[in-house]
């Protein structure tokens, strides 16, 4: 095989100064430390939390890659260095990408897949999402759910889904790479085998999360590789599994995970473990293109993924109804009480599409306005849903479901652009302790349980990760990706803000979150609105008060872990350079040349 330190991306050849600072950051605490802004006439790169990973995008792009290598670059090294924790090679992706030659713009799903001999998904056990979700094997609701699980749960690998990430990277990558794909791979080969040093949030997880990993053989040489003791803050921690799954992939291939050696592995591991798939569930695999779904808005037109992605049936009825209200004529939300509770209205009507929240449904239905997929795509359901935000825009509790992924946006020399997602669809390793060459497997269908009841099995899994490329006179001025539990407010945030209010990217990135209201203690009943605790002063939060919304202030550490963070990238559309930014205290960074 490739010596991988000698290709020509390895990190080895990257400049020391830049290596040594990105290293730094990511073994700091993996947040930006002070916000910066960058701008470029070549190209741009937003990401979240790896500094790494960056790095090595931006190095792509100065080596002659497309937008779509160096949105494989990133992904591969963030999913690396962040050692497949809130994020996994074992998970999805979901894609908007913006080609430069033709002008147009493709969706890509590379979502799950259930497995075709899972037929009673309801069964499935269910996982442990931890300190956000319901603690269903400790019994603690909240809790940190640091115990293993108890003797009687088995079959946990029905908790598992057929992944999509790999196949949807090599599928974006045929279409739009210029690049070896080999060659991609280096950065996080380099880093698998050299290790990451451990920064006290990773360290971190492995406390929290130790005994799901000792459950198996697999889990524990992960957790413990070359025998050593667990991993503690400032150890360097080393993936030599990983290392090799990475060169099969970059040598033959995403078919190395769907009917190479990995595969064979995963079918071994899952069964054992009482999971249902077979290998036509990793052999048939395929991402799928669509259309993706657009809408106008304050002189753009702004696309999002099409197909059986929700974010589209979110993102764009989200617009629709802003445009219609008029927010895009208000002040920023964080400056206008008045535009914070219309946005929070907004966010309210639509959390859940294209399954509406019942209340809502209820009175749309009432009123006999169409919500089928197709009109709430429309611009008459937003002039509709408008005149109803004060009725049923009060935004519904949420499941309190913390789920990881990572966003990058990318925008190339030519103008190329990519606008990806990428996702565990879960928390931290998941908790079946199921590992495969090197990588932990997402326990993803455990908490899904009553949406798999609703598909055909070996069906593609919908998905709610969110992308957009704006356009205005035909070239891409703005593009988003969402990461988080707050991803779709955080997104409407910065599109309404950008694009209709004509704010800077680094003013709204650095803005107060725009929160999902989720169920959170004793203060789940008795609100509407949830912000942190300081970021509003008492006069604002009292107008707030008179739209006829409740806020309640939560504190900051509970607010950092149920807000959503959006990678973004903004073009100048007479002069072209490139901007992005880091925002202090968030896992997003940015650069650019």
């Amino acid at each position: 095989m490739q010596d991988y330190s000698l290709a020509t991306l390895s990190p080895q050849h990257w400049s020391h100064h830049v290596r040594i600072a990105a290293e730094k950051t990511e073994s700091s605490d993996m947040v930006a430390s002070e916000s910066n802004v960058h701008i470029g006439r070549n190209g741009a790169v937003s990401a979240t939390a790896s500094a790494i990973s960056v790095a090595a995008g931006i190095e792509t792009l100065k080596r002659g890659g497309s937008a779509a290598d160096a949105a494989v670059t990133i992904a591969m090294t963030g999913t690396t260095t962040q050692l497949g924790s809130v994020v996994s090679f074992a998970g999805i992706m979901s894609l908007i990408y913006y080609d430069a030659r033709t002008g147009k713009i493709h969706s890509l799903d590379g979502g799950y897949n259930t497995y075709r001999n899972e037929t009673d998904p309801e069964s499935i056990p269910k996982a442990d999402l931890g300190a956000l979700g319901t603690a269903y094997r400790t019994g603690t609701a909240g809790g940190g759910n640091f115990s293993p699980p108890p003797a009687e749960q088995t079959d946990l690998g029905r908790e598992t889904l057929v992944p999509g990430y790999m196949a949807g990277f090599e599928v974006m990558h045929q279409r739009f790479g210029r690049l070896p794909w080999r060659e991609l791979f280096a950065p996080a080969i380099w880093y698998a085998e050299r290790g990451v040093t451990l920064c006290a949030k990773l360290a971190g997880f492995f406390e929290w999360r130790k005994e799901f990993l000792e459950r198996t053989p697999e889990g524990r040489a992960f957790l413990h590789p070359c025998g050593n003791p667990i991993p503690r803050a400032g150890d360097r921690f080393h993936q030599p599994e990983l290392a090799k799954t990475l060169r099969a992939v970059a040598e033959q291939g995403a078919s190395h995970m769907y009917t190479g050696g990995w595969a064979q592995e995963f079918l071994r591991v899952i069964r054992r473990e009482g999971g249902k798939v077979c290998a036509a569930d990793l052999a048939e695999y395929q991402p799928t293109w669509s259309e993706p779904y657009a809408a106008s808005f304050a002189g753009t037109t702004v696309y999002a993924p099409g197909g059986e992605n929700f974010a589209g049936f979110n993102a764009i009825p989200s617009l629709n109804i802003a445009e219609a209200a008029g927010v895009d004529r208000m002040s920023p939300f964080w400056k206008d009480p008045n535009s914070f509770a219309t946005l929070s209205r907004i966010v309210g009507l639509t959390e859940g599409a294209p399954v509406l929240h019942a209340e809502v449904a209820n009175g749309l239905d009432l009123r006999g306005i169409d919500r089928s997929r197709e009109a709430l795509l429309s611009k008459e359901f937003g002039q509709q849903a408008a005149q109803l935000l004060e009725q049923i825009g009060r935004p519904p509790e949420g499941d309190g479901k913390d789920h990881h992924s990572n966003s990058l946006v990318v925008i190339d020399k030519e103008g190329n652009i990519a606008a990806l997602t990428h996702s565990i669809n879960s928390v931290v390793w998941g908790s079946t302790g199921i590992v495969v060459g090197g990588v932990p497997i997402p326990d993803s269908a455990g908490f899904q349980q009553k949406r798999l009841a609703t598909l055909r099995p070996g069906a593609r899994l919908p998905n709610e990760m969110v992308q957009t490329v704006a356009v205005r006179d035909e070239k891409p001025v703005f593009a988003t990706a969402g990461i988080g539990t707050g991803l779709v407010p955080e997104n409407i945030k910065l599109l309404v803000s950008v694009l209709g209010q004509r704010c800077g990217l680094p003013e709204v990135q650095a803005a107060p979150p725009l929160l999902t209201n989720f169920a959170l203690g004793d203060t789940s009943t008795v609100r509407d609105v949830v912000v942190p605790e300081g970021t509003y002063s008492p006069e604002f939060l009292t107008k707030v008060a008179t739209t006829g919304l409740k806020v309640t202030e939560i504190p900051p550490q509970t607010a950092a872990g149920v807000r959503g963070t959006i990678a973004a990238v903004s073009v100048d559309p007479v002069t072209g350079k490139r901007q992005s930014s880091d925002t202090k205290g968030l896992v997003l960074f940015g650069d650019a040349y």
